[in-house]
C-alpha cells in the first residue's frame, strides 16, 4: 500500500477512546485508524495472552497517552505476558528526544537476543555435541544502533 496522508488520527483524547472504542467494537480488516486495521488495534487492545515474546514498552509520564500505556502494561502482566516497561517520568510522546532512553532500549534488546541465543541456539548445539556439555560456553549478542 502506498503511503497516504488521508489517514484519520484522532484530534483529542476524547476522539481517541472513541476510535478504540469502535475497533473493539468491530475488528475488522477493512477499517483503518492512524494506518492500521481495527483489528489490529483490536488484537493490540483485547488480546493479551496471544504476547508470547519479550516485549518492550516505552511510554512517557507527559505523553497524552500514558494512561493507556499503564493499562495496556497492566491487563498484559495479569495474564502473564512478558512485558518490560520503561515509564519514563520526564519524556512526552517522541522517544527520539531521549538518547538514555534509546541506548537502554537496546540494552534491553540485546539482553532479549542474548537469552534466546542461550535458550535456543546452545542447547541445540549441546545435543549434537555432547562432549561440549562439561565446557563453559559463552554466547554475546552484539547490537549497534545507527543513526
Amino acid at each position: 500500500m502506498p503511503y497516504s496522508l488521508d489517514l484519520y488520527f484522532p484530534k483529542s483524547r476524547s476522539d481517541h477512546d472513541q476510535a478504540m472504542d469502535e475497533t473493539i467494537k468491530n475488528p475488522s480488516t477493512d477499517l483503518k485508524l492512524a494506518g492500521m486495521t481495527y483489528k489490529y488495534h483490536h488484537d493490540a487492545l483485547i488480546a493479551y495472552e496471544k504476547i508470547k515474546t519479550p516485549y518492550l514498552v516505552v511510554a512517557g509520564v507527559k505523553d497524552s497517552i500514558i494512561d493507556s500505556s499503564d493499562a495496556f502494561v497492566r491487563k498484559a502482566r495479569e495474564v502473564g505476558a512478558p512485558i518490560t516497561y520503561m515509564r519514563i517520568s520526564d519524556m512526552d510522546h517522541y522517544v527520539r528526544k531521549k538518547e538514555d532512553v534509546i541506548n537502554d532500549s537496546f540494552v534491553w534488546l540485546k539482553k532479549q537476543l542474548e537469552n534466546w541465543l542461550r535458550d535456543k541456539i546452545v542447547p541445540q548445539y549441546l545435543y549434537f555435541k555432547p562432549y561440549l556439555r562439561s565446557t563453559q560456553i559463552s554466547v554475546k549478542a552484539s547490537v549497534s544502533a545507527t543513526s
